[in-house]
């Protein structure tokens, strides 16, 4: 189909076209007021409502949606909007405008809900990948049923799961939200063998299928809401310890600055403060387990390790110990290797 073809509207295309349309819409007045047109900030993302898991979880959950319908420069929209079109207009016209509309957005939801919880809400998501892998997951459903012919059957399914499979392996090899690909995939599944029994008109059983219908967008939905709270909990319980590593940071480098410059009597109090500083953050760092690491450079933590080590020595040579010149040596070699790491990352 070409590009004008793609946005007229027919019986049985509907959606589509509007997601086209909306999708490119608001990528051209993203540009037009000022964000780049390749590579567009986090700040600028943020701004226009990407699934930005510091505030999703915090009040603006409406990110799950609207995250949806951001993208990161036009390669990533073109990427997008032509696996959009290739898999709605197939699909819209078997499902129906109504029932295309309404998985499109609870795909879209459950992606944006897995990637939350499988980033611990410590990334900044956008891009209709998600609702467009749940249009592949209600393919790959459908097409593990009766409703299509066996000779229409076979050679579709093996092309649904090469585009998957393509797709989640290349996602594995650069800064692609696979989770929010799986997330769609899974809720696209689920909607698809919803709506199966709908599609084949088991005319008798119609009530029992829209209630199935309602209760399979339920499931997903719940899901969605389930890993939304789980992931709230988590992230807030990080944010203790990472707003705690951040102050005691800042307290430790502060402390082992003035004692540094102290040459009297009060000098050890400032090593004794910079190392127990620095022991917090080592406490809060593990408190808060591997996800904590995810917000800092990868050297910080055993950085705090050797500064603590180091101010130790240095707050016993203070008070009067015979401390051997060259372990000081050795842990400030350490220190210098650690904060040019730091620096580079």
């Amino acid at each position: 189909m070409n590009l004008p073809a793609a946005l007229i509207f027919r019986r049985g295309y509907i959606v589509t076209p509007i997601l086209l349309i909306l999708n490119v819409g608001i990528w051209l007045v993203m540009v037009l007021t000022g964000v780049h047109f390749m590579e567009p900030t986090g700040e600028s993302l943020v701004n226009w409502g990407s699934n930005y898991g510091e505030l999703t979880l915090n009040g603006e959950p409406w990110r799950m949606v609207t995250g949806c319908f951001i993208h990161i420069g036009i390669i990533h929209l073109l990427l997008n909007m032509y696996a959009l079109l290739s898999l709605g207009e197939m699909l819209e016209n078997l499902l129906g405008s109504m029932r295309f509309a309404v998985l499109y957005l609870v795909c879209g939801i459950s992606g944006s809900a897995l990637s939350l919880w499988w980033n611990d809400g410590m990334m900044n998501a956008a891009g209709a990948s998600g609702a467009i892998f749940g249009l592949a997951g209600i393919f790959l459903a459908l097409l593990t049923t009766n409703l299509l012919q066996p000779d229409v059957r076979g050679p579709m399914l093996k092309s649904m799961l090469a585009f998957v499979g393509y797709n989640l392996v290349f996602g594995l090899m650069g800064r692609i939200d696979n989770a929010a690909h799986i997330g769609g995939l899974l809720g696209g599944m689920i909607g698809g063998y919803c709506v199966w029994y709908d599609l084949i008109q088991w005319k008798r059983y119609q009530k029992m299928i829209y209630v199935g219908i309602g209760v399979g967008v339920l499931v997903v939905l719940a899901a969605s809401f389930f890993l939304f709270q789980q992931t709230a909990k988590k992230a807030n319980h990080l944010r203790v310890h990472i707003d705690a590593i951040q102050q005691f940071s800042e307290r430790a480098f502060t402390q082992a600055q003035l004692g540094s410059e102290r040459l009297d009597d009060t000098q050890k109090n400032y090593f004794r403060a910079a190392y127990q500083a620095f022991d917090s953050c080592i406490y809060h760092f593990e408190a808060g387990k591997p996800e904590t690491y995810k917000r800092f450079k990868a050297s910080f933590y055993p950085f705090c390790q050797s500064a603590s080590a180091y101010y130790k020595l240095q707050y016993r040579r203070s008070v009067g110990e015979s401390i051997p010149l060259d372990s000081l040596q050795r842990i400030e070699k350490t220190l210098d290797l650690l904060g040019a790491q730091m620096k580079s990352e």
